[in-house]
């Protein structure tokens, strides 16, 4: 697959013009002649790929551009053909790892409960709810996945980030093999029409002694691409989830309310996460194992001076609940027309499942959400007049 070669020269100069660059010091060591197994010259030099979703003959015409601006690439496809190409992911850099098995690692989860740690040679998962295991999600089966960025240490050396420094319309992934490492732009089976040119996400390469000042420039550039929301004061709150997990009480609740009404008024909004319904996809009931009203402990939250908050997850039933036992129709269908199940799953403890995922595309489905989203936004959820 073509891509876009920069001369040392080409580099030198973007070197001397990138901001951003020079304050990274250590980024283009390897340029001067010494290379430390991973550099930005591996990268540039990487190959690259273009992936279809299924029919190949038209993903020749299809022309990815990598361009280098210090320790920044942007990346963007073209469909030079005459007929449109869906393409499943990009490949943007094909690495061979030049590191021991000794190696630091961490790599981030698609979602907050789901890192990975240890070392290139025994990596280890931070969480029970993994990605891959808990939340099923599709990665090749011989590699381990992190999401957005990742951070390489090899002993006595420094440290590399690679990193992807946008998410605009999609998600980075890294692809960890034994001694292979593929940094991927999944886009999703993107129709890409003929003519069409395609901007992909930011992805930024450095390295240097301190972990944390790489961390601190990386946190910066995402900051530029993506400007945080501002607000005059930080919102703040207790959520029942970090307490009690699925086995929360109403009476649990309503002393935390206490308390905190008591020792921390700042606080603003108190949430009701998951345990308060009978099962997954009973969102307009209450369990008996609550003991409590949620309507009547919501509008105690709110008589204290606080914002009430519930979790919900619209999309999902147990088998167990009675959205899926009185209507098995609205749900996704396998290959044989069956509601489409996934696996028995210990939760919090609690031995939950199988799941089954709405299907949005059937009408009583979507009367079904509306219903939901209704009673979400109910009193006592609705400001005061």
């Amino acid at each position: 697959m073509p891509v876009t070669k920069m001369t040392r020269r080409e580099m030198l100069n973007l070197a001397l013009a990138s901001p951003l660059l020079a304050t990274v010091p250590n980024v283009g060591l390897a340029q001067r002649g010494k290379s430390r197994g991973l550099d930005l010259r591996l990268l540039m030099n990487a190959p690259s790929e273009v992936v279809p979703v299924a029919d190949t003959s038209g993903v020749k015409q299809v022309k990815l551009v990598r361009q280098w601006h210090g320790p920044l690439c942007r990346s963007r496809l073209i469909n030079n053909g005459r007929q449109p190409v869906r393409v499943k992911e990009v490949v943007l850099f094909d690495l061979a790892l030049p590191l021991p098995p000794a190696t630091g690692l961490y790599g981030e989860g698609f979602q907050m409960l789901s890192q990975t740690s240890g070392t290139l040679g025994q990596a280890i998962d931070l969480g029970n709810y993994t990605d891959a295991r808990h939340y099923k999600m599709p990665i090749p089966a011989d590699a381990r996945c992190f999401y957005g960025m990742m951070s390489l240490s090899p002993p006595a050396s420094e440290h590399f980030l690679l990193a992807f420094t946008s998410c605009r319309r999609f998600i980075g992934q890294f692809y960890l093999r034994a001694s292979t490492l593929q940094i991927v732009v999944d886009t999703e089976g993107l129709d890409l029409k003929p003519g069409e040119t395609l901007e992909l996400e930011e992805f930024m390469f450095m390295s240097g002694a301190h972990r944390g000042q790489l961390l601190e420039q990386f946190a910066g550039r995402l900051i530029e691409n993506h400007p945080p929301l501002r607000s005059k004061t930080p919102p703040a709150g207790w959520c029942s989830w970090y307490c009690f997990g699925p086995r929360v009480t109403a009476t649990q609740v309503l002393d935390n309310l206490d308390f905190i009404a008591k020792n921390s008024p700042g606080l603003k909004y108190i949430q009701i996460d998951d345990g308060y319904q009978p099962a997954m996809g009973d969102w307009l009931e209450t369990g008996a194992a609550f003991g409590g009203n949620v309507q009547g402990v919501l509008k105690e939250i709110r008589k204290r001076g606080f914002e009430p908050a519930i979790w919900v997850a619209p999309f999902i039933a147990e088998a167990k609940s009675h959205v899926f036992e009185q209507h098995p129709d609205w749900f996704v269908k396998d290959a044989e027309g069956k509601p489409l199940r996934s696996d028995l799953v210990t939760f919090g403890g609690w031995r939950r499942g199988p799941w089954y995922a709405l299907d949005g595309t059937h009408p009583e489905a979507q009367k079904h959400l509306e219903v939901v989203s209704a009673y979400i936004l109910m009193v006592p959820f609705a400001k005061k007049k």
